[in-house]
C-alpha cells in the first residue's frame, strides 16, 4: 500500500449525522448520499464517517502538505469533534481523541449509498485479470493478484477457533464481496482443507487460457490459513478453473510443515 497521506481520528462509535451536520453546520453531503459528511477546514478536507472515523486530508492530497497544515488546524479540528460528540451523545474525550489520530493505514469499507458493494464482472475481470497479464505478464500478474489476497486473508484468522471456523469465515467472505460462492471440504491426509468456489468474479465465463485465472482466491486462502496455524508453510493450488475449461473452480490445501 502507498504511504499514507491523511490522518483519522476515531470518535468510537456509530455517528448520527444528520445530528453531526447540524451541530458542524459546514458539514454537508452529497446527494443521496448516507455514509459521510464533508467540510473543508483552512486547507485541510474533513470527512466524518457515519462508523465514527473522522479522516483529514490536504486539498492537494500530499503528505508533506498534510503535515504542514495540520498543527495549526487542530484547535478547528478539536472544536469540530467535541461539538459533534456532543450533539450524538458521546462521552468521549475530544482531546483524547485527537491525540489519538494517527496516520490512516488500514482501508475499512462501507457499502455505497446508492451502488452497494458490487461491481461489473467485464470491470473486475479487465482490470485484475487481462489488463494486468497484458502489461505484466502472466506471472507477476498471479503475484499481484495473489498478494492482494494473502493481505486480505490473514485478517479471516482473527477468532477463527478451529478449522471449520475458519472455512465458513473464508466462504462468507468470499459471498459478501461478490467474489464467488464457496463451499468447504474437510481435507484427507494430504490437504488441511479443500475449497470448491461456483461463480468467481475472476474467471466466471471467461474464454479457457489453459491456466487457472483466480489467483485473488488463491492467496486469500492461503493468507488465512498461514495465519491461522501462525506457519507460512502453506500451499494452496487452485485444481480446476474456468480458465482451464471447467465450470467451478477448487481449491485444494496443504500444509508444507509444522
Amino acid at each position: 500500500m502507498a504511504a499514507p497521506t491523511s490522518f483519522i481520528y476515531d470518535l468510537g462509535r456509530e455517528i448520527d449525522l444528520d445530528k453531526a451536520r447540524k451541530a458542524f453546520s459546514a458539514f454537508k453531503s452529497p446527494p443521496g448520499e448516507k455514509n459521510f459528511a464533508f467540510a473543508r477546514i483552512d486547507s485541510l478536507n474533513a470527512i466524518l464517517f457515519k462508523n465514527g472515523k473522522l479522516r483529514i486530508a490536504h486539498s492537494d492530497g500530499t503528505k508533506k502538505s498534510l503535515e504542514k497544515a495540520l498543527p495549526t488546524s487542530i484547535p478547528k479540528i478539536q472544536k469540530l469533534v467535541e461539538d459533534v460528540c456532543k450533539a450524538c451523545g458521546l462521552k468521549a474525550s475530544a482531546g483524547e481523541i485527537i491525540s489519538n489520530g494517527k496516520a490512516e493505514e488500514e482501508p475499512f469499507q462501507l457499502e455505497r449509498s446508492s451502488l452497494g458493494n458490487s461491481a461489473g464482472l467485464l470491470v473486475l475481470q479487465a482490470t485484475a485479470v487481462r489488463a494486468p497479464e497484458e502489461v505484466l505478464g502472466e506471472y507477476q500478474r498471479d503475484r499481484l493478484s495473489t498478494q492482494a489476497g494473502d493481505t486480505l486473508g490473514r485478517s479471516l484468522a482473527d477468532g477463527a477457533k478451529d478449522k471449520k471456523a475458519l472455512a465458513k469465515s473464508i466462504a462468507e467472505f468470499l459471498k459478501s464481496q461478490g467474489v464467488g460462492v464457496a463451499e468447504a471440504f474437510e481435507g484427507d491426509k494430504e490437504t488441511v482443507a479443500k475449497f470448491i468456489v461456483r461463480e468467481s468474479a475472476f474467471s466466471y465465463c471467461l474464454p479457457p487460457t489453459g491456466k487457472p485465472a483466480c489467483g485473488f482466491i488463491r492467496g486469500l486462502i492461503r493468507g488465512a490459513f498461514a495465519a491461522f496455524f501462525k506457519n507460512e508453510s502453506v500451499s494452496v493450488t487452485e485444481t480446476r478453473c474456468w480458465a482451464t475449461g471447467d465450470v467451478e473452480c477448487e481449491f485444494s490445501v496443504r500444509q508444507l510443515s509444522m
